[in-house]
């Protein structure tokens, strides 16, 4: 298995290593191999969520992480077919954060009658809830909606804004509708969702959409690149509200709207910010600590999370997790820019700077202060427009 000297999993834990001129740094690594993963056993249904009745389709479950992190490459992504009767079983490798997902394959394996259904209960492939098991789990089900019937769609490629090159993922459409208030303000509300992979050719498209306007949100399968809303003919928008709006109408459209993904610089820095997002009208406890939280405190999933550097450059990103949890590491030393985003929310940033010697724990005192300061202010980050 991979690892920072000395002994260490995680570039924040490396210890420094100091060169001299003239002289001859020995820089010694015992590395052991890795170890046959632990397995566990997860059964579930897939079934009509009008009929109750068991759908014969695939459950897919993907590997969530930012590096490899242990994970055996067998068990990155495992797919399972359902029985007759939408019963599947599957092995999984423990300790691991998985996202699954039901679909039900039409002719030519395209997109079927149902949408796409993630665990758990929602359309939305960003805001799945992660499974990490380390035992047997039974009733991870799925229950599959009906996908609408209407005569539109539309389309385009998911590709790498500066070599045009295609990128594998996931791509969600949200159908948006402004409101307006009794005190005269406009709101902006999210209503359906839907979520399609990319195919061969990292093309993807929506069909049967409910009439309405749309903004389209690209969530790559790989690093560098960076999560994105669609923006005609530019470059892929981090905040939500800078998304191109698509129209779409009860007759078949044919529009190609491309996703541009920027890329992540991928600078190596030993700073690592932790932290949670939350609505803001929870009322949460402010102290840094998830379980104190407020009852009616939400958290938010599916925020993504940028980091810039000085020069306005992103050099790392995530989405947040279960509990609206998120972790940005490898950050240098300097100003670094936080944002987060959900759709339906305001977005919200804070500089903090992170200065060396960047590690963790008791040999860290700056960077873990620098992460408590980034967690109490990405709190409740998330306002009502």
């Amino acid at each position: 298995m991979a690892e920072w000297h000395e002994n260490a999993a995680e570039l924040a834990d490396a210890e420094d290593v100091v060169v001299v001129c003239d002289t001859r740094t020995n820089v010694n690594f015992v590395v052991a191999g890795r170890p046959e993963p632990t397995l566990v056993v997860v059964t579930g249904r897939v079934f009509d969520a009008e009929t109750q009745a068991g759908l014969k389709g695939l459950v897919i479950f993907e590997a969530r992480s930012k590096e490899d992190n242990g994970v055996d490459g067998r068990y990155r992504r495992v797919v399972a077919e359902t029985n007759a009767d939408g019963v599947y079983e599957v092995k999984l490798q423990a300790g691991v954060n998985y996202i699954a997902y039901a679909k039900i394959l039409g002719r030519d394996n395209k997109e079927g009658d149902y949408l796409a259904e993630f665990w758990e209960n929602t359309h939305d492939g960003s805001e799945a809830t992660l499974l990490n098991l380390t035992e047997n789990k039974e009733g991870v089900d799925f229950s599959m909606d009906k996908r609408p019937v209407f005569n539109n769609g539309f389309g385009g490629m998911m590709k790498n804004n500066y070599t045009n090159a295609g990128v594998k993922g996931k791509v969600v459409a949200y159908q948006i509708l402004r409101k307006a208030k009794d005190n005269g303000d406009t709101i902006i509300e999210k209503r359906d969702v839907q979520t399609v992979e990319t195919d061969d050719n990292f093309g993807y498209e929506f069909t049967n959409l409910a009439p309405g306007t749309y903004i389209v949100f690209g969530v790559p399968s790989e690093r560098p690149h960076v999560p994105g809303w669609m923006v005609l003919g530019g470059k892929a928008a981090t905040e939500w509200r800078e998304a191109t709006r698509v129209e779409v109408s009860e007759v078949l459209i044919t529009v190609r709207d491309d996703i541009n993904l920027d890329t992540a610089k991928g600078e190596r820095g030993k700073g690592r910010v932790r932290g949670w997002v939350y609505d803001k009208r929870g009322g949460i406890i402010n102290n840094g600590k998830v379980e104190d939280r407020a009852q009616n405190a939400a958290a938010i999933t599916g925020s993504l999370i940028v980091a810039r550097d000085e020069a306005g450059d992103i050099i790392d990103f995530a989405l947040s997790e279960n509990e609206g949890a998120f972790e940005l590491t490898e950050l240098s030393i300097g100003e670094v820019t936080i944002t987060a985003d959900r759709v339906d929310f305001e977005p919200t940033s804070e500089v903090v700077t992170i200065d060396g010697p960047n590690t963790r724990s008791s040999r860290s005192p700056s960077a873990s202060s620098k992460a408590q300061q980034v967690l109490k202010s990405l709190l409740m980050p998330l306002a009502v427009p």
